[in-house]
């Protein structure tokens, strides 16, 4: 492998720089054997990685936070050999517009145990990073047993800012695994870590994600309390991004208590915050909540529309979980327009991705929308068979909205078959489970449910202000 060649570098300095989208900044360092080096690079309004390269020319580290464009990426390590290192810091985005960021140097010193370990800390944090990109429910475990790893020897070392990252991340690996509760409490750890040392922006991604898992876990008020903190921060910091997540998340709120008018509302503020800061992600999964929103109200072609936007930028960032809810919803509609072959067309390829990603709340959702196209056939035993598999699997994973509409379509089914007494039991159950999430609006919708008024289920993503996929 051919050695560094760090002549013509600048020395690594502190310093301010700015660097355009694509570009690499390089610098020299020499280090002495079992020397520490402990640098940060401050990123404003750009996002970085950092890469160490040894006197071989061999990569040592690649380091790059969920924090987005704000916040710090490190430069950690501690020399096995002496000799001239490189530093890299760079943005993986050609179209990505210019920002600036700020070097400083934290320690350079005689390598302690607290050190080595607080390098062993980032790069196990680094690997978990990678890990918990991958779609495998195996990767997203993995992940997260690095991260646990990372923990103590972050707080050994007093780097309060990683392990509250740290945190976020464990919780943001566990959210995919439908370990919702899990989840929550990690954020929460994080959420109380990111106030102590007074970091109001990632205090409002965390927010995000805290608003995020109550909502899944039925507590609605308490959800939108935290979208509404983390909305008051982004605004009050000027991070449009985090603003427009924030907006996004309230949005998905008022689709939950089916207020089809107030969640449109805040969507389309959401909408043109992430356009403009050419967020594809969020821009997509905005569309999709645009497109449940009309199809709530009945406004498919609008609904269509809007959600076959979404796919293409789906694609494009990788995002299959989202993408298979918009080819959920796309089938929906499908269905409700009396298409269903049509429909189960859309319904397999969701079924494809499920089986893919592992996600078992994806998993009963498209059981109970399978469930409700056989009933639209009049097939109501195949109905039955579908919707009491996706009440199971709901239950298991502690998502009682989502239980409580299966529960819901099952006591239509039932209805249907003229069998009244089971048919009352799941709409008792449906109803005692509603009012345990606090979904008053969608509970006042089941009431009639026995003379066939069915709930449509509705889904919207929770955006993330400091999750980077």
């Amino acid at each position: 492998m051919p050695r560094t060649n760090t002549k013509n570098l600048p020395a690594l300095a502190p310093l301010e720089r700015e660097l355009k989208g694509g570009e690499t900044h390089s610098y020299r360092v020499a280090l002495n054997s079992n020397q520490f080096l402990h640098a940060i690079v401050e990123q404003k309004d750009i996002d970085l990685s950092t890469a160490i390269y040894g006197p071989d020319g061999k990569q040592l580290t690649d380091s790059d936070s969920p924090n987005e464009r704000w916040g710090s990426e490190p430069i950690l390590w501690v020399a096995s050999v002496a000799g001239e290192y490189r530093v890299d810091v760079r943005s993986g985005n050609s179209k990505a517009p210019a920002g600036r960021y700020e070097i400083k140097i934290i320690a350079l010193r005689e390598a302690t145990k607290i050190d080595r370990d607080h390098v062993a800390a980032q790069l196990a944090f680094d690997e978990g990073q990678r890990l918990r990109k991958q779609q495998t429910a195996a990767a997203k475990l993995a992940a997260i047993e690095k991260f646990e790893s990372a923990l103590p020897l972050f707080k050994a070392a007093g780097d309060n800012y990683r392990e509250a990252l740290t945190l976020q991340l464990i919780g943001i690996a566990h959210y995919p695994l439908n370990e919702i509760r899990s989840a929550l409490d990690y954020f929460n750890r994080a959420r109380v870590l990111a106030v102590a040392i007074g970091d109001p922006r990632l205090e409002a991604g965390i927010e995000t994600w805290t608003g995020g898992m109550l909502d899944i876990l039925g507590d609605i008020d308490k959800a939108l309390a935290h979208f509404q903190r983390a909305l008051a921060l982004a605004r009050a910091g000027g991070w449009r991004l985090a603003e427009g997540n924030s907006l996004a998340s309230i949005g998905k709120i008022y689709t939950d208590v089916a207020d089809w008018q107030k969640a449109l509302e805040f969507h389309n503020q959401a909408l043109p915050l992430f356009r403009a800061l050419g967020h594809k992600r969020n821009e997509a999964i905005t569309l999709l909540n645009i497109g449940v929103a009309y199809f709530s109200i009945g406004e498919d072609q609008k609904a269509l529309e809007y959600l076959q936007q979404s796919i293409p930028l789906l694609r494009e960032v990788g995002d299959k979980d989202t993408e298979a809810l918009a080819l959920l919803n796309i089938g929906r509609i499908h269905r409700r327009l009396g298409a269903y072959e049509k429909a189960r067309a859309f319904y397999s390829q969701v079924q494809t991705i499920q089986r893919e990603i592992g996600d078992r709340l994806l998993e009963g959702e498209i059981l109970d929308e399978i469930g409700i196209t056989y009933s639209a056939e009049g097939q109501n035993e195949k109905a039955v068979e579908f919707h009491r598999q996706s009440v199971q699997i709901q239950h298991a994973v502690g998502n009682l909205r989502r239980e409580a509409l299966a529960l819901n379509n099952l006591g239509d089914d039932y209805n249907l078959l003229n069998q009244p007494d089971k048919a009352l039991e799941q709409f008792t159950t449906a109803l005692s489970t509603f009012r345990a999430t606090r979904a008053f609006a969608a509970r006042m919708v089941l009431i009639g449910s026995p003379r066939g008024i069915r709930l449509e289920r509705t889904h919207g993503s929770h955006l993330n202000a400091s999750a980077r996929d």
